[in-house]
């Protein structure tokens, strides 16, 4: 049996929503400055910080623990396979992961390697 991925945001919505809840925030229209979305779980916070630049969409993740400036791990999924921070580039590790203070995700012009 062969699954293929969603290969649309309606496609991805179809299959994974089911009855979450979706928040749709969009920059361009909804704010004259960008919004802070806070997400709590227990003493964890992420503040999440989306900035739209010209070319691309940045959204920078500031992690806290205990109300207090921490690191988040990251990595990220590639047909099966995770693609994570070298262990020796870090300086520290959140829940075992090779972490940082400061998590960016950029969304922009799209190429194959």
């Amino acid at each position: 049996m062969t699954t293929t991925q969603p290969q649309t945001l309606t496609e991805f919505l179809k299959k994974y929503q089911g009855s979450r809840h979706v928040f749709t925030i969009d920059l361009d229209n909804d704010f004259t400055e960008t919004p802070f979305v806070v997400v709590k779980h227990g003493s964890y916070v992420a503040v999440i910080n989306p900035s739209p630049q010209t070319d691309h969409l940045s959204i920078d993740v500031h992690p806290f623990v205990d109300e207090k400036d921490a690191r988040a791990g990251a990595f990220g999924m590639e047909d099966g396979f995770r693609i994570a921070f070298p262990d020796d580039q870090v300086k520290g590790f959140s829940n075992h992961w090779p972490a940082a203070r400061l998590i960016a995700v950029l969304v922009g012009e799209q190429e194959d390697k």
